[in-house]
C-alpha cells in the first residue's frame, strides 16, 4: 500500500497523508485490511493465524522506504539483508498479532468517539484555518483511494495496539538518584597537565642482523602476504546497452507528449511582496494605510517587515497555501490582497509582475522523450532477458553460449585483489561496486544466477582464475620487513620511556620538571569529558585520566606521534547551566532502555499464550 501512495505522492494532499502514517503506524506498520493474504506462502504461524509472505513484504518496504528517505540513498538487496531488515519486518508483523491476539482475549475496543477524536487531532487534516477540514480529509483518502470506512479501520487497529504498549510501559519511571548520579559521572570534567614525547626522542634505530630480522619475519609472515587475485568476466544485461538500438515511432511520441504534458508545462508564476502582522488590530492598521493609497513597501516597513521578508520571491501558485495561492493569482498586476488570516497571522500581498506560463513544444523535447520511452522499453526487455538467463543457467548453458546467445556486453578484469587494485596498484573500474564482492564471493567457475545493480539492469560473473594469498619471499621484501621491525621497535622504545615518565611523575617528580629535562614542552589541557573527543589528547588516555586521582600521571599512544604523559590537574563537576537539559536526555535514555526490555519482557510473555513458530525459509520468501 506504502508503494502506491509513494507513486501518487505528487502534491500537499498526498504528502500529508504520507507523513500521517508514517508518523501513526511507525512503530506497529500498516494494519491487516490492506494485506494480500496468500494460503500456501505463510512464514509465520501465532496462535491460529497465518502470517503471510507478503504481509511481511509490507512491512519490510516501509521500512527500506524510511531508510532510504534518513540517508537519501537506495540499498540494495545485499544491503537490505545484511542490515537485518528482513528480521526486523518478520519480528514486528509477529508482535503487531501477538498485540491483536491479546486485544481480542481481553476483549478490548475503540470506540467511536476516540477513533473520531484522533482524527480531528492530526494536524495532516487541517485546513488554513487551522481547524479540522472534513473536505481534506476525504481528499486524502481520495488520492490515495480509501475509504473513510478502510482508514478508520486501519486506525482503530493502531490505537488498540499503542493503548495496550502504553499501559505495559507505563511503569517504566527513572528515580531521581539514579539520574542525579548518572549526570554526576557523565558530566564531571577533568584537566590534566600533559607532553607528547615525539618519535625522536627515541633517536636511530639499528638495523636487526638477520637472525632477529627472520624471527621477526616468521611471526608476522600474515603481514606480508601476496593478497588473493582474482580474474573474471563480467556480463552486463544492461537497460540502456537496448535503448540505444529501440527506434520509437512519431506517432508514440506524439501520444506520449500528450500524456505528459503536464510534465512539460512551466506554470504562470508572480512575483509577491507580503506584509504579516500577527494580530488583527495591526491588521486593521495596514488596511487602513493601504486604503489611503500609501506604498505598499512603507507601510512593510512601517510595521516591521524587513527587505527579505518583504519580497515573496516569483512563486507558481501550487507553491503557495490554498487561500493564499488563490487571493494571489487572482489580482492584477500592482493589486493588494484584503488581510488573509491563517495559523500564522494577517497576510496582505501585492503583484508585482506575472510571468506567463509556456508550454515546451514536442519538437523541443522529442530527443528527450524519444530517450526516455526507449529506456522504458529497455529496462521491460531487460527483465525479459534476466529471466531468460536464469532459466538458460538452470538449463545448464554454458557463460559463453549465454552470453553469445542474448549478446551480452561483457568486462574482463585481469588479476584484482579485493580492493579493486590490479597489480601495479591500478584501481580497476566497474559498472558497480556490488560486482567485485560477487566476484570474491563465488566459486571458480561460472555464474549459478543473475544479480541485481543498483539501477536498472542484471549481471553475471564467470570466475576465471584465484591466485590464493601466499607469503612473500623475505628476501624480496627485506626492506619493508626492515621498516616494520624498527617501526615496532620504535613504538616498544616510546612506551617505555612513556612509562618512565609515568613512574617518575608518580614518585613525586614534577612533568614540567622532567619535560624540562628532555627538552620537551608541556601543555595544559581544557577541561576534559567522558562523553567528548579531546583534539588534544588521545581517547586511551582521557579513559586513564578518568580513573586517575589528582597528581597521578598515564600514559598512551599518539600513533606516528608519538606517545602522550598526561598528570591529572583537577576534578570540575558538571557544568549547571546544562543540568536541567542533560538530566531531561538522560532521563528519556534510561526510560526508552527500560519501555524496551518491559515490552520485550511482555511480547515474551505473550509468546507463552500464543505460540509463535516460523517457517525455515521465512526470510527468502520474504525477500
Amino acid at each position: 500500500m506504502l508503494q502506491a501512495i509513494r507513486s501518487r505522492a505528487s502534491g500537499i494532499i498526498v504528502q500529508a497523508l504520507f507523513g500521517l502514517l508514517i508518523i501513526t503506524f511507525a512503530l506497529w506498520g500498516i494494519g491487516d485490511i490492506f494485506r494480500v493474504q496468500s494460503t500456501d506462502n505463510s512464514v509465520a504461524t501465532v496462535g491460529d493465524q497465518k502470517i503471510q509472505a507478503s504481509e511481511v513484504a509490507d512491512a519490510l518496504r516501509h521500512q527500506v522506504e524510511r531508510l532510504r528517505q534518513a540517508t537519501n540513498a537506495s540499498l540494495t538487496e545485499e544491503q537490505i539483508k545484511q542490515l537485518g531488515l528482513p528480521r526486523n519486518a518478520l519480528n514486528e508483523v509477529i508482535n503487531q498479532h501477538l498485540l491483536d491476539l491479546e486485544a481480542q482475549h481481553l476483549g478490548l475496543a475503540i470506540n467511536d468517539d476516540a477513533v473520531r477524536q484522533e482524527i480531528v487531532n492530526n494536524s495532516a487534516f487541517r485546513g488554513p484555518s487551522g481547524q479540522f477540514s472534513r473536505d481534506l480529509y476525504r481528499q486524502v483518502l481520495a488520492a490515495n483511494q480509501m475509504t473513510d470506512q478502510q482508514f478508520e479501520a486501519l486506525l482503530r487497529t493502531d490505537l488498540v495496539r499503542n493503548r495496550i504498549v502504553a499501559t505495559v510501559t507505563d511503569g517504566a519511571g527513572v528515580p531521581n538518584e539514579l539520574v542525579d548520579a548518572l549526570w554526576r559521572s557523565r558530566g564531571e570534567r577533568r584537566t590534566a597537565t600533559a607532553v607528547l614525547i615525539p618519535p625522536s626522542a627515541v633517536g636511530m634505530l639499528p638495523t636487526p642482523d638477520a637472525a632477529t630480522l627472520a624471527a621477526f619475519y616468521d611471526a608476522h609472515k600474515d603481514d606480508f602476504l601476496m593478497p588473493e587475485r582474482r580474474s573474471f568476466t563480467v556480463a552486463l544485461i544492461d537497460p540502456k546497452q537496448y535503448a540505444a538500438d529501440i527506434k520509437i515511432p512519431e506517432d508514440q511520441l506524439a501520444a506520449a507528449y500528450k500524456k505528459r504534458l503536464d510534465q512539460f508545462a512551466v506554470p504562470e508564476k508572480r512575483e509577491l511582496q507580503q506584509i504579516l502582522v500577527a494580530d488583527e488590530t495591526k491588521a486593521k492598521a495596514v488596511k487602513a494605510a493601504l486604503a489611503q493609497g500609501k506604498d505598499f513597501a512603507t507601510v512593510a516597513r512601517d510595521f516591521g517587515e524587513s527587505a527579505d521578508s518583504l519580497n515573496l520571491g516569483t512563486l507558481s501558485q501550487d507553491e503557495m497555501p490554498g487561500e493564499l495561492g488563490q487571493a494571489a493569482f487572482a489580482l492584477k498586476p500592482g493589486g493588494v490582497t484584503p488581510p488573509i488570516k491563517d495559523s500564522f497571522g494577517w497576510h496582505f500581498l501585492k503583484l508585482v509582475s506575472v510571468t506567463p506560463g509556456k508550454v515546451a513544444t514536442l519538437d523541443s523535447v522529442k530527443d528527450k522523450l524519444a530517450s526516455e520511452l526507449a529506456l522504458d522499453q529497455a529496462i521491460d526487455k531487460v527483465a525479459n532477458i534476466t529471466n531468460a538467463v536464469n532459466d538458460a543457467l538452470a538449463g545448464g548453458s554454458t557463460f559463453h553460449e549465454i552470453v553469445n546467445k542474448f549478446h551480452l556486453k561483457t568486462i574482463t578484469v585481469d588479476g584484482v585483489d579485493a580492493e579493486g587494485r590490479d597489480a601495479s596498484g591500478r584501481q580497476v573500474k566497474l559498472p558497480a561496486p556490488g560486482i567485485l564482492k560477487t566476484a570474491f564471493e563465488s566459486p571458480l567457475g561460472p555464474p549459478h544466477d543473475v544479480k541485481d545493480l543498483p539501477d536498472q539492469g542484471s549481471y553475471m560473473v564467470a570466475v576465471d582464475k584465484v591466485t590464493p594469498a601466499a607469503p612473500q619471499p623475505l628476501a624480496q621484501i627485506r626492506d619493508k620487513v626492515v621498516a616494520a621491525w624498527q617501526e615496532q621497535e620504535r613504538n616498544a622504545r616510546l612506551a617505555k620511556l612513556g612509562e618512565d615518565f609515568v613512574s617518575a611523575i608518580n614518585k613525586g617528580q614534577k612533568l614540567d620538571e622532567l619535560a624540562a629535562l628532555h627538552g620537551l614542552k608541556p601543555f595544559a589541557t581544557k577541561p576534559l569529558s567522558r562523553s567528548t573527543t579531546s583534539a588534544e589528547l588521545p581517547p586511551i588516555v582521557v579513559a586513564k585520566l578518568f580513573g586517575a586521582k589528582p597528581g597521578q600521571a598515564v600514559t598512551g599512544s599518539a600513533g606516528s606521534n608519538g606517545v602522550i604523559v598526561a598528570a591529572l590537574a583537577e576534578i570540575l563537576p558538571p557544568d549547571p547551566a546544562t543540568e536541567a537539559v542533560e538530566k531531561a536526555a538522560i532521563r528519556r535514555e534510561i526510560e526508552q532502555v527500560t519501555e524496551a526490555d518491559l515490552l520485550s519482557q511482555y511480547e515474551q510473555s505473550l509468546q507463552q499464550r500464543f505460540p509463535v513458530e516460523e517457517a525455515k525459509d521465512a526470510l527468502d520468501k520474504v525477500m
